[in-house]
């Protein structure tokens, strides 16, 4: 996916990417006394944008770019699932 390479070359490949917010959500929820039992990984990450991209559909914005969005998250978790394409 087109979306998905570009992304890649600003931010790396998507497992690192996502492992790296993973962590830093971890320890906000942590730091804003959660407690310890949340652990974000980087599967969660990729799920989480997708459901904050459908809350913004529900809000009545119909803007392709949140289908794109949508679309290069499924395609990130599919190569964490998957292992690295390349």
């Amino acid at each position: 996916m087109s979306v998905t390479n570009e992304r890649g070359k600003a931010y790396g490949k998507p497992k690192v990417n996502h492992t790296r917010t993973a962590r830093l959500w971890t320890a906000f929820l942590h730091n804003k006394g959660l407690g310890s039992s949340f652990h974000i990984e980087a599967e969660d990450v990729c799920l989480l944008n997708i459901l904050q991209k459908v809350a913004r559909t529900q809000h009545g914005a119909q803007h392709l770019d949140n289908l794109t969005d949508i679309a290069g998250y499924a395609d990130n978790l599919e190569e964490i699932w998957n292992g690295s394409k390349t």
